[in-house]
């Protein structure tokens, strides 16, 4: 391969990496090549004073509301859980933080979703609170935000720390973004106004040195919370 082409190659991957490579994954759990996951058919951005509202639940260890559609699913929400019953999602939450030039850590059992840990903590006033999960394992199957793509203006979710404290949150915005262009508000940490962010893969799998297999794009999921 020709000196320049080795060059932009590396500079590319850099780039990359200085922008946040978000969702990395072990090589065992690499994407399959050839596959692909979903994206968003509308991505949205609304005015969170118009979204409707829902008293969250009072403690954890009950159910939350149902979502749109009335879907028969998991609503029981636990310490240190995620739970968006209009996805059906309901997935332990665990701590993560960045390594290896920058990127982040994601829990390698695909159930779980990662919360970093120098972003705002969920009872935090003001920040992001920046939630990643893996959208597929070839061993695994598909991850707890698998279904993040489908989400809709005013969705809500319901989030708990360890202390079994509850937040509910209403979804604003949704949109895809290739990894080498991820905004980086979602990195805003405990600073700027009160957002939870959730974030996982999709896309085409595409190889990239050092990091082998990887969806191209990241789907993200912005969240406010609900004020009564």
């Amino acid at each position: 391969m020709p000196r320049w082409k080795i060059v932009s190659a590396v500079l590319a991957s850099l780039v990359i990496i200085a922008l946040g490579l978000v969702l990395i994954a072990r090589p065992r759990q690499d994407a399959a090549a050839g596959s692909a996951a979903p994206l968003p058919a509308t991505p949205f951005s609304v005015d969170p004073s118009g979204l409707p509202g829902a008293p969250p639940p009072s403690a954890t260890g009950r159910q939350v509301p149902p979502g749109r559609g009335g879907r028969d699913c998991d609503r029981t929400l636990r310490a240190s859980h995620i739970v968006i019953p209009a996805l059906c999602v309901n997935a332990p939450v665990v701590a993560t933080s960045r390594i290896r030039e920058g990127a982040l850590s994601i829990p390698e059992d695909v159930r779980r979703v990662g919360m970093w840990d120098q972003g705002a903590a969920l009872t935090d006033k003001a920040g992001t609170t920046l939630l990643v999960g893996h959208v597929h394992a070839p061993v695994q199957g598909n991850g707890a935000l698998y279904d993040l793509y489908r989400s809709r203006p005013g969705d809500a979710v319901y989030a708990s720390d360890s202390r079994g404290t509850v937040t509910a949150w209403r979804i604003a915005g949704l949109q895809a973004a290739p990894k080498s262009r991820l905004p980086g508000s979602v990195f805003a940490g405990k600073t700027g106004p009160r957002r939870l962010v959730l974030v996982t893969c999709g896309g085409p799998v595409v190889f990239h040195p050092g990091y082998g297999n990887v969806y191209q794009d990241n789907v993200i999921v912005t969240a406010v919370r609900y004020r009564r």
